[in-house]
C-alpha cells in the first residue's frame, strides 16, 4: 500500500499525538494550508505543502514535500497533515482533495498519530 512514502515512519495528523512512541521533537511536520503553523517551534523540521491552503497547489507539491522529510536524518516520524478531517471542503482546487488524501493515506499506509 505505501506508495511515495518517507524512508521512516509516517502517520496521519489530526492535531494531537495518541500514540505514545511519537515526539514532536523528533518529527517532521508535513502541514497544509499554516493549520498546525503553531507547532512549528515544536518539531524537529516544518513544512507546507500548501501555504496558501489550495488542494492543487498541495497535490503537485505533495511528492516534493515527502522526498524532502526523508532526507531529514534527524527525525524519526514524519506527521502529515489528516486533511480530511482538519481542512475545510472549500477553496482552490477542491476537486483535488480525494486524490491529495489518497496519495498521503498510501504515504502512512493508514496509520494515524
Amino acid at each position: 500500500m505505501r506508495h511515495y512514502a518517507p524512508n521512516i515512519d509516517s502517520f496521519l495528523f489530526s492535531g494531537q499525538l495518541t500514540d505514545e512512541k511519537l515526539a514532536f521533537e523528533s518529527s517532521v511536520l508535513i502541514d497544509y494550508g499554516g493549520i498546525f503553523a503553531d507547532l512549528k517551534e515544536n518539531v524537529k523540521h516544518y513544512i507546507d505543502m500548501s501555504p496558501s491552503g489550495s488542494f492543487l497547489e498541495a497535490v503537485n507539491s505533495l511528492y516534493d514535500v515527502l522526498r524532502w522529510s526523508e532526507t531529514r536524518e534527524d527525525a524519526k516520524s514524519v506527521l502529515i497533515a489528516h486533511v480530511l478531517e482538519v481542512a475545510q471542503a472549500e477553496g482552490e482546487g477542491l476537486e483535488h482533495r480525494d486524490a491529495l488524501f489518497d496519495r498521503i493515506y498510501r504515504a502512512t499506509s493508514g496509520k494515524k498519530a
